[in-house]
């Protein structure tokens, strides 16, 4: 049996199972306008942070193969202003569609995550990378890094890496770059229609790209994903 503990830290009240605390109860919040979230192991808080409410979710996706490599759990987020022509996801430009992405949820999906054969956590949309939505996500991305490093984070977006992502744009904020850095894998590039190939393997036309993160952080410069060989030709 899984056992419950309990803490109090710093005026919070919590309490947690399995590296996952779902109750945080405080007098006097820092914030009353955030909601805050807490990683824990043992008998340590790891981690510590404050998220804006504002976020909703299209869906969510327990044991996905299609989004990334391996098993993995997808989170499709609401809002979207890019509009692609023949979107697979229109439903999901509305920031207000679906549900809240509450502590509940965020709970949730960071259990989904720990049984070994989890690869990972894939962020679709709508669109991960529209400046609000980051503010919501960066800190959820945190804790994802900080109970599971050894698992990977993939994200799709609109934006190109280096002329939206790096540079100012109506996508980058003040949290872009503390965003990028929890990403193991970018899929950069607007879904283009005229370009859509169905043999391409996690993206749907030619022009987008499957960034390595961790290789480009690295070397300084974009380095693509390499696929198992037996994928990236075709040949099964």
């Amino acid at each position: 049996m899984v056992r419950t503990k309990m803490a109090v830290w710093e005026g919070w009240h919590l309490a947690w199972r399995a590296g996952v605390c779902y109750t945080a109860k405080c007098e006097n919040p820092p914030d009353r306008h955030r909601i805050w979230f807490f990683a824990c192991d043992g008998n340590k808080i790891l981690y510590s942070g404050k998220g804006d409410t504002a976020l909703n979710y299209a869906n969510i996706k327990y044991c996905d193969i299609s989004n990334g490599t391996g098993v993995r759990t997808s989170l499709f987020v609401s809002g979207c202003r890019r509009h692609c022509e023949n979107c697979f996801n229109k439903i999901a430009w509305d920031f207000n569609y679906g549900k809240p992405f509450d502590k509940e949820v965020r709970n949730q999906i960071l259990a989904s995550l720990k049984p070994d054969y989890i690869g990972g956590l894939s962020l679709l949309g709508g669109e991960p990378f529209e400046p609000e939505n980051q503010r919501a996500l960066v800190s959820f991305l945190h804790d994802v890094k900080i109970l599971y490093p050894h698992k990977t984070i993939w994200c799709y977006t609109g934006n190109v890496y280096e002329t939206e992502l790096l540079q100012p744009s109506a996508s980058r904020c003040e949290v872009t770059d503390e965003m990028l850095g929890y990403i193991d894998i970018l899929v950069d590039g607007a879904f283009v229609q005229d370009l859509y190939d169905i043999s391409l393997r996690f993206r749907g036309s030619s022009n987008q790209r499957i960034i390595d993160m961790n290789a480009t952080r690295a070397a300084g410069h974009v380095v693509l994903w390499q696929d198992d060989p037996i994928f990236a030709d075709h040949k099964m």
